[in-house]
């Protein structure tokens, strides 16, 4: 009986993690964490989640939230960086907890790899593996022989390293049996085992599988967002002056307003995702017209430039394609006439809110200048370019991070040298393949996905932050793991 019931608890935990009440539930840790300046708290009670998740599922799916959200959490009155650059977690007995956390972190997924196996899901001869692999080793070099090199360089790279190689490897192999699995059967046929009806949340995973349920946590993170910007405009008295957004005050615990911008932007196109393939579709548009319009008040004007590019292509294109075509184009053209209406009505205004859009205009905004600097330190070190940390230019650093080209191609060529830069052209090349091989409706959505976050590094130093690359690398993931199904490559 004893045994029966333990099993039973372990079912319902199981069910419990793996269904569509627990993401939410952890968004709303994060927003706590975020708007209380409660993050130690918050970060321990996610962690002890998200392990519980892992031992008793076995999978990473029910972690996927924690990933997309965890540094959200970090209020703004304990930024290590701007706007506060607050030394609150720098204290001894915090740097402890952070160093312990990351042991229990890393422990946990050390035996999950290895109990279940997960780490021979991955094939070592893969040209995607070999080209991301080679390519993390490169930016460890960054600096190598140019005489400004120093341990920054070293510990910086590493970081982006994991970043790109560790999540990959993490993702891949965590999510290569979610497709077959009998919960994404249930889920297809919006039946739960006992093949009744389960009971709907606003917004589900839909009855697209993983894809569907990536699209439905994406509607979750957005929401996280734009409810502690909603918290950020109600609580900072500098955010408006003169009916102004004043964009230097536009900035979260865990990003300035160009970093909360492209967030917002990269979810658009899933969201869009999960409007074609989940359901309640008419939701799922709501949530991604919100998320532009949130992405729009951040005043990035990265993220409005490539907001607007996904918005827009992701509107045509499900005007056009897709079961509620018909029905869409004529929401589309009530949408468009209703903004057009209230845009006449109340230029003056938007006019105001908006001012530092007009009065910026296409400045380049000093980008001009880092890049002639990232092109000179290259010519100066060209085999492994001059370091991180070896960009010398005047401009503003945030907390610990080195100076930046705001470019993703200048700024390798700038730390790392053209051996930097041709092993990125190649791994990109073996990233972006499946997305021209048997296009469809849905490549289109994760690959516009991950085209936003690209365009906007040309702009910006997306490319080398941690929290885009783990959702840009949920997404390469899955579209491999469908391309290598699909082909019957390595599986």
């Amino acid at each position: 009986m004893n045994a029966l019931t333990r099993s039973d608890i372990k079912s319902r935990l199981c069910s419990f993690f793996l269904g569509r009440y627990y993401p939410p539930i952890i968004c709303f840790i994060v927003f706590l964490g975020c708007a209380c300046g409660l993050e130690v708290l918050s970060s321990a009670l996610i962690v002890t989640l998200s392990v519980s998740a892992l031992f008793l599922t076995g999978r990473i799916k029910p972690l996927l939230i924690s990933f997309m959200t965890f540094f959200m959490q970090i209020s703004i009155k304990h930024a290590p960086g701007y706007p506060t650059n607050s030394d609150y977690i720098y204290t001894s007995s915090r740097l402890v907890y952070c160093i312990i956390m990351g042991a229990v972190i890393f422990s946990a997924f050390l035996f999950f790899f290895i109990k279940y196996g997960i780490y021979r899901k991955i094939n070592f001869k893969s040209p995607l593996f070999i080209s991301n692999a080679l390519f993390s080793v490169l930016i460890l070099f960054n600096g190598a022989f140019s005489g400004g090199w120093v341990f920054s360089d070293l510990i910086f790279a590493f970081v982006n390293s994991f970043a790109y190689l560790g999540f990959f490897i993490i993702f891949y192999c965590g999510l290569a049996d979610e497709a077959d699995r009998s919960d994404a059967a249930s889920v297809s046929s919006g039946k739960d085992s006992s093949g009744t009806e389960p009971p709907r949340a606003v917004f589900d995973e839909g009855r697209d599988g993983l894809k569907g349920y990536v699209a439905y946590l994406s509607v979750l993170t957005s929401l996280t967002v734009i409810c502690e910007l909603i918290v950020l405009f109600l609580t900072n008295d500098n955010i408006l002056v003169g009916g102004s957004i004043n964009k230097v005050e536009v900035a979260l615990g865990w990003g300035i307003w160009n970093l909360v911008g492209v967030t917002l932007v990269v979810l658009i196109p899933m969201i869009f995702y999960g409007m074609h393939y989940n359901r309640r579709p008419w939701l799922y548009f709501a949530a991604a017209t919100l998320t532009y319009l949130a992405a729009v008040v951040t005043m990035s004007r990265n993220a409005l430039i490539f907001g607007t590019l996904a918005y827009g292509l992701c509107v045509v294109v499900s005007c056009f394609f897709g079961k509620n075509k018909k029905a869409f184009r004529i929401i589309t053209l009530v949408g468009i006439t209703a903004a057009l209406l209230v845009f006449i009505l109340f230029f003056d205004k938007i006019y105001g809110v908006l001012l530092d859009y007009f009065n910026r205009g296409f400045s380049d905004n000093g980008r001009f200048a880092l890049w002639g600097a990232a092109v000179r330190n290259f010519l100066d070190s060209p085999v492994f370019g001059g370091g991180f940390y070896g960009f010398d230019v005047d401009t503003a650093v945030f907390g610990f991070l080195p100076k930046m080209a705001h470019n993703t191609v200048l700024q390798l060529l700038s730390a790392t040298g053209i051996l930097g830069l041709i092993s990125y052209a190649v791994y990109r090349y073996f990233t972006l393949t499946p997305l021209f091989r048997d296009f469809s409706l849905k490549k289109f959505f994760m690959g516009l996905s991950v085209a936003v976050l690209l365009l906007a590094g040309l702009l910006d130093n997306f490319m080398f932050n941690i929290y885009p690359l783990i959702y840009y690398n949920i997404i390469i993931s899955i579209l491999h793991l469908d391309f290598e199904r699909a082909n019957k490559l390595f599986v």
